[in-house]
């Protein structure tokens, strides 16, 4: 499980408050392997090369007559190959995040990237020999250990028809599996020098001084956030030149009309039902409009509101908190949902499961990998005590509880991870559960919690919808120079985002927000899904307000079922609406946007 959460995370200012009551500063990734030239690790590395191996032997005698001993078989060797791998690669991943200069990480990254490509071409022959199988649902439906297999082999015979012929399934594993352009992306953004007020930082610690009650200060990280951009523009526009241009490709060899035509086949979604979805979504805009001015006016901005201000906090706060703050917090409030879950969140924090503070070479942002080896998560942030800080972990949390419980639910290790259209429900519906309960660790600032909370929740809408359609421009017109695609995202702005305003920043104005956007480099239309488990945190929200054990049953429900389902269907087994009915936009986000308007109300007397 994989997650990169949209917002940036860390402040520069003093580190002296968030060193007192500290717990560990980095994670420990030595019950993984205890480095990367570690005996273990190559170990594991010549197991991967005999696993191969032993799939190459097995992919030749196909076909076979004994069809159940054959696929118990391939399954076992395919379980293998993902657990070697998943091992192998989410280490060097891991040991990247934490320094994206990790030269040594990156080779061995580029070592397993090799050897798992060398799968690809007895793996897509044995899937053909599967989806040609007609006996397949009954012997499914005959033997237990394969019924347990039933929806990734009825994914096998659906996907069947996509696969590449010969070895072209390992020339595009070999060529899919290298993110160069993505990681060229992450190494400039992280090791971009950024100068604040007469000292050097980096962009991962500036941005999030848009979250401080201090004016000057959300002003003065802007501008010097936007200055960074001018030394990095053009290769990072390269990059996703590249990116767009592998992804076209890819989803035509593989018979696709179109990139986005295949994320909704994998998502199971039809193009009518998004685009009504989407359309219903326009219609809600103007509500998110009306909020977002009333933002302004509080803030004291008549004529729309300054993107500095965009995530200021309404109302003085200075309180910062400790990692052992956060801590005591999150399993104090969690242990009266679930003591699983209380439990699992303790251990994070004790047994160094989190890598806390931003430094020059760590990736930015926010994340959490599931290290199924262990049952455990790796979380990275980049935390520095402000209140978004712990809704932060929370978050993070959610998605490692969600790994925690599947993986000891599930029986195979393709669904210990759910689809992206799902994964973020777990998350943000995590953050929601504590919103009633902000006066335990915000006291008299909870209210200034709650609203600030909930407007980053229900702004992501209308920036979502804009990012899509960027999505949709950039993929339909591979040829758009940087100048002209960033001239699109402006157009997209005025369009979806008209109270923004820039103070007369050129490069702003011309449409440059774009640039720094990490999941526009990794994620083809990831906001699609993003926006899918925004309505279904919001659904949560309204459940947890009128049956709290009900919708914390309905939440355990998500977390256990995983990767086991389809979209849909994993909505119906947590009892979650269908987002692409009609009114669903209105029924998901009605009853927060009717808070967020009382409130802004009670503020403005």
């Amino acid at each position: 499980m994989y997650s990169i959460r949209e917002k940036p995370l860390s402040a520069v200012g003093s580190t002296e408050y968030r060193r007192n009551g500290i717990m560990n500063e980095r994670w420990d990734l030595t019950p993984i392997y205890t480095g990367l030239e570690a005996p273990e690790f190559a170990a594991d590395l010549e197991k991967l090369d005999e696993t191969v191996k032993s799939l190459e032997a097995f992919a030749k005698k196909l076909p076979r007559q004994d069809h159940k001993a054959a696929l118990l078989e391939s399954l076992d060797l395919e379980e293998q190959l993902v657990k070697l791998v998943n091992k192998l690669a989410g280490y060097a991943s891991l040991e990247q995040s934490a320094d994206t200069r990790n030269s040594a990480a990156m080779s061995a990254m580029g070592r397993v990237i090799a050897l798992d490509a060398a799968s690809a071409a007895p793996l897509a022959a044995i899937k053909e020999w599967i989806g040609s199988l007609e006996d397949l649902d009954a012997l499914t439906e005959q033997d237990p250990v394969l019924k347990d297999y039933a929806y990734l082999l009825q994914r096998m015979q659906k996907d069947k028809v996509h696969q590449l012929p010969g070895i072209g399934e390992e020339v595009v594993a070999k060529l899919s599996q290298s993110d160069a352009w993505a990681d060229m992306h992450q190494h400039l953004t992280s090791t971009v020098a950024v100068h604040y007020r007469g000292e050097a930082t980096n962009l991962s610690a500036i941005r999030n001084l848009a979250y401080s009650d201090d004016a000057s200060v959300r002003k003065d990280a802007y501008e010097a956030e936007l200055k960074c951009y001018d030394a990095i523009k053009d290769p990072v526009a390269f990059a996703l030149n590249s990116l767009k241009l592998k992804t076209i490709t890819m989803s035509q060899l593989r018979g696709y009309a179109s990139p986005l035509d295949m994320v909704l086949e994998n998502c199971d979604m039809r193009r009518e039902t998004l685009d009504a979805m989407f359309a219903a979504m326009d219609a809600y805009l103007p509500k998110f409009w009306q909020y977002l001015k009333a933002k302004g006016k509080l803030l004291g901005h008549e004529n729309g509101l300054p993107w500095y201000d965009l995530f200021a906090p309404v109302g003085k706060s200075s309180r910062t908190f400790t990692t052992r703050q956060a801590r005591d917090y999150l399993v104090e409030l969690f242990s009266r949902f679930d003591e699983a879950e209380a439990q699992m969140i303790a251990r994070a924090f004790d047994n160094a499961w989190i890598d806390f503070f931003p430094r020059d070479g760590k990736a930015g942002g926010a994340f959490c990998a599931g290290v199924e080896s262990l049952g455990e998560s790796r979380i990275l942030t980049n935390f520095d005590g402000q209140m978004g800080d712990v809704v932060t972990l929370a978050h993070e949390l959610g998605h490692a509880f969600a790994g925690y419980m599947a993986m000891r639910s599930q029986p195979i290790s393709d669904y210990y991870s759910e689809s992206t259209d799902i994964a973020e429900i777990h998350s943000m519906s995590m953050e929601q559960f504590a919103y009633p309960y902000a006066e335990w660790f915000f006291g008299d600032q909870a209210d200034k919690f709650r609203f600030a909370h909930l407007q980053e929740a229900l702004t992501f809408v209308p920036f979502g919808v804009a990012v899509d359609e960027f999505q949709h421009i950039c993929y339909a017109h591979p040829e758009l120079t940087p100048k002209e695609r960033t001239y699109q995202w402006h157009l997209l702005e005025e369009k979806y985002m008209p109270w923004r305003r820039y103070e007369d920043d050129a490069f702003m104005e011309r449409g440059g927000y774009w640039y720094h956007k990490l999941h526009i480099y990794l994620y083809p239309f990831y906001y699609i899904n993003y926006t899918l488990t925004t309505m279904g945190a919001m659904e949560f929200k309204k459940k947890y307000a009128e049956n709290r054990d009900a919708a914390w049953q309905d939440y355990l429900k998500l977390c256990k079922t995983g990767g086991s389902r389809s979209y849909l269907e994993t909505l119906r087994c947590a009892n979650l609406s269908n987002p692409f009915e009609p009114g669903s936009v209105e029924r998901a986000c009605g009853y927060a946007e009717e808070i967020l308007l009382k409130q802004i109300a009670e503020q403005a007397k």
